[in-house]
């Protein structure tokens, strides 16, 4: 698609988030803890009314299911109150966020709980989080699925904002689609094979196989196969863009057949499948209808990817018993099941499962092109820059002195210093120095901020943030607990990065993350805007 009809598309999906459809019969959240479920539960009615949604459910997941069989407990929850063809949409709000740490321990754990840029008000606990974001963005989405026919369940990741980069017109063949994986589909290049997961997708839009990140000579050799389809440019795949839309009638027949594992409160959810690729390759391979090649694929996909392999040791009998469920379902319907892909195009997409995609979300604000303007359109910051190439949105207080080049500032109040390519939401500084970092809602007498650096509701008196590290404050029970972090720290590598003290903290990040009590964060903020003293006028 050319630039120009890409960046139409994108924006008018932007509008069409700002004046929905009729939104869905229920749009809500699954927590992982009672304390996380009420906090959403207030949340919910503004967005509820954001997405033009009949009412918003805040669920937690109080059982042992790990995220597929999560799934399956959300539906056994909610199919109550979503009458057929009404819809649902819902955001997964579940996890550790290791991989954002230090920010999500502000939050935590929930990585969908950060404060996002899009408006708000900044500073305090109403301002728009990521999660909410993301499900509204995707509203329309949902919509098209209903407008199309598709009578189900939408689950949206909370950590990521997509927005279609081509139009959605009503399509006919996702009626009687039982799941919809929502793609990109593209030429595989060699830098996205290896850091990207692929869904197979036929000419008519029908998914075959869920392809986990692999050397590009392992896609030629699928598409060698006649695995996947091949275009000039090499292979061709959809990119998984994450998220999922289940059929009413698949989600029944999956609760009815794994009804004994939702109710099992002894399970080890360490156990228990995730969605990707684990369930969703199970289904693939439990769709075909011959028994011999139903074992070949499985056997293929255990030799090719070691969580599969895993699933099988947990549950043998995996892929029978979702074969008997999509025979059940066929059976009452007449047809086959049906797994369908939704191409977006070329998206506009926001990642922030971890610390350089939260940099890459927050510094696109100052991009050229269009993802650039789209990111621009959804902070609501004017496109046109000032002579030094700033700009500036909401409600900001510079100071005469403070020098700003090349930079976004959104609700900043500086009353001394230097931002240079830098953007700055809902700061507070007496004092500052920010070149090519970024902050959200930090409150600080000094702060420095070095290249690539960031800060996240940070409470200071002075504080310095090193080129590439990260920082945030915690407020406890105890008072103030800076923790420190690095966009090149292992967060894999939890024995050296994860279970014990880095970067000078006085408490290691898995020790950090119930520590942080958000209702004190209100007061403590204040405490420190009054050392700063007045906003410039």
């Amino acid at each position: 698609m050319a630039e120009p009809d890409r960046l139409a598309a994108l924006l008018e999906g932007l509008a069409r988030a700002d004046a929905p459809d009729t939104g869905p019969a229920l749009v809500g959240t699954v927590a992982g803890s009672a304390r996380a479920r009420d906090a959403w539960a207030r949340r919910l009615p503004d967005l509820a009314r954001a997405v033009g949604a009949g009412a918003g459910a805040s669920l937690w997941e109080d059982r042992p299911t790990n995220q597929a069989l999560g799934l399956l407990l959300l539906w056994e929850r909610v199919r109550a109150g979503v009458p057929p063809g009404a819809g649902a949409l819902f955001a997964f709000a579940i996890g550790e966020g290791t991989r954002a740490a230090p920010f999500t321990q502000a939050e935590g754990g929930e990585k969908g709980a950060l404060a996002s840029y899009r408006g708000g008000a900044r500073g305090r606990d109403d301002a728009p989080t990521w999660l909410e974001v993301a499900l509204w963005a995707f509203a329309p989405v949902e919509a098209h699925l209903r407008r199309s026919g598709f009578d189900g369940l939408v689950v949206k990741w909370g950590d990521e904002v997509l927005l279609p980069g081509r139009a959605l017109p009503p399509d006919p063949a996702l009626a009687d689609a039982d799941v919809v994986r929502f793609v990109s589909v593209r030429p595989i290049t060699a830098e996205a094979a290896a850091s990207k997961d692929w869904l197979a997708v036929g000419a008519d839009g029908r998914i075959t196989a869920f392809l986990p990140r692999r050397p590009l000579a392992a896609f030629e050799a699928l598409a060698a196969a006649g695995r996947i389809r091949r275009s000039p440019a090499g292979p061709v795949a959809g990119v998984n863009l994450g998220s999922i839309a289940v059929s009413r009638g698949l989600l029944d027949v999956l609760v009815e057949a794994f009804g004994g594992d939702l109710a099992d409160l002894g399970a080890d959810p360490r156990r228990r499948p995730d969605l990707d690729p684990q369930l969703f390759t199970a289904l693939t391979v439990a769709a075909l209808d011959d028994p011999a090649a139903r074992a070949d694929a499985w056997a293929q996909a255990m030799a090719e990817v070691p969580a599969v392999r895993a699933v099988d040791g947990w549950m043998p009998d995996l892929v029978r018993r979702l074969r008997a469920a999509l025979d059940r379902l066929a059976d009452r319907r007449g047809r086959a099941v049906r797994f369908v892909a939704l191409d977006l195009g070329d998206p506009w997409w926001a990642d922030l499962g971890d610390q350089r995609g939260i940099r890459a979300a927050l510094m696109q604000l100052r991009a050229p092109g269009p993802d650039g303007t789209v990111a621009r359109a959804l902070a609501r910051i004017p496109e046109a820059a000032d002579a030094h190439g700033n700009r500036f949105a909401g409600d900001c207080r510079i100071a005469p002195g403070v020098r700003v080049r090349g930079s976004v500032l959104v609700d900043a109040h500086l009353q001394a210093g230097e931002v240079v390519d830098s953007v700055l939401v809902g700061t507070r500084a007496g004092h500052v120095d920010a070149h090519g970092a970024f902050d959200v809602d930090s409150a600080a007498c000094r702060l420095s901020l070095g290249r690539g650096a960031g800060a996240y509701k940070l409470l200071a008196d002075v504080a310095a943030v090193g080129p590439g590290e990260r920082l945030t404050t915690l407020v406890t029970a105890d008072g103030l607990l800076p923790l420190r972090g690095a966009e090149g720290l292992d967060l894999r590598d939890r024995a050296a990065s994860w279970d014990v003290p880095v970067l000078g903290n006085r408490v290691s990040l898995r020790e950090a993350q119930g520590l942080a009590d958000p209702g004190r964060r209100a007061s403590a903020r204040e405490a420190v805007l009054r050392v700063i003293g007045g906003s410039p006028a």
